[in-house]
């Protein structure tokens, strides 16, 4: 099936999708974006599926290790380490990872449905400024996670280390 005329369409960088192919395309994350243009079940659909399950399969292993160090927890700092961990794996399997998959899903369908909108249109701006403040909020969140955490894992050490 060929692309829409609007999938050539070139506003911003040219990027590479994992064939080798030159493509046109606003936003980096979304290699695949230009592919889903040809079929939604196909390249994109398959791509944000795998991705997704790729990195809840990530999580959920961490949630295991998280789990076997909860157990062996030796102090209250580790205890309140491990819960604050435990409490943001679990915001990353049930939101941040689902989020990010329909995220992307809505992209794709809309670039799909709507392909002289979204990019002749300047509809694919919007995505990027949704994804760019989004992800802008998460750095943010990571940055006062680590923020909250660092002392916790300093005392944690240190209940370890006297024992």
């Amino acid at each position: 099936m060929e692309p829409p005329p609007a999938a050539n369409h070139c506003k911003t960088i040219p990027c590479w999708n994992f064939r080798g192919q030159k493509l046109r395309n606003s936003n980096l994350q979304g290699l695949g974006f230009a592919e889903a243009a040809f079929s939604v079940t196909g390249g994109a659909g398959r791509n944000i599926f795998s991705g997704a399950v790729a990195a809840w399969a990530l999580f959920l292993t961490d949630l295991r290790l998280i789990r076997q160090r909860h157990a062996e927890a030796v102090g209250p700092a580790e205890e309140e380490l491990y819960g604050i961990v435990l409490r943001d794996q679990h915001m990353n399997i049930f939101l941040i990872v689902p989020g990010m998959a329909l995220f992307n899903l809505a992209a794709v369908f809309c670039i799909y449905f709507w392909p002289e909108t979204m990019i002749r249109g300047n509809g694919h701006v919007v995505f990027a400024l949704i994804q760019t403040v989004t992800l802008l909020g998460y750095l943010i969140y990571v940055v006062r996670f680590f923020g909250i955490i660092a002392p916790l894992v300093l005392r944690a050490n240190q209940e370890e280390s006297t024992e």
